[in-house]
């Protein structure tokens, strides 16, 4: 979450007055741009056998049949399967979602500024 507070005072004699305000962004927006093209490789492989039916043991034992290593290079057993296709479904949902909300905002028409 990114958060501004902003104070502006105005230089001229004529106007003196100051306005506050705080924008708040949170962001749980992803990308898939930031991800290496083989983990995008193994993304689309999980999730096509999985929608093709495949509960997550037989997929592990799909991807150790082909050879096909995790990421720190060991075979695959189906909790780590269950676990990786839930979290690639849980970013697909966050992709995009962005909330921007304008805080507090207050003038002061003191002197001295």
């Amino acid at each position: 979450m990114w958060i501004s507070r902003v104070i502006s005072p105005s230089l001229l004699p004529w106007n003196n007055f100051r306005i506050m305000f705080s924008v708040d962004i949170l962001t749980t927006e992803l990308s898939y741009d930031t991800i290496s093209p083989q983990r995008n490789q193994l993304r689309d492989v999980l999730i096509g056998l999985h929608e093709k039916g495949l509960n997550s043991r037989e997929i592990a034992d799909y991807l150790n049949a082909h050879n096909i290593r995790t990421r720190t290079g060991k075979e695959w057993y189906h909790e780590l399967v269950w676990v990786t296709i839930n979290k690639w479904k849980k970013r697909q949902q966050r992709l995009g979602h962005r909330e921007v909300t304008i805080g507090e905002v207050s003038i002061d028409l003191g002197e001295g500024l």
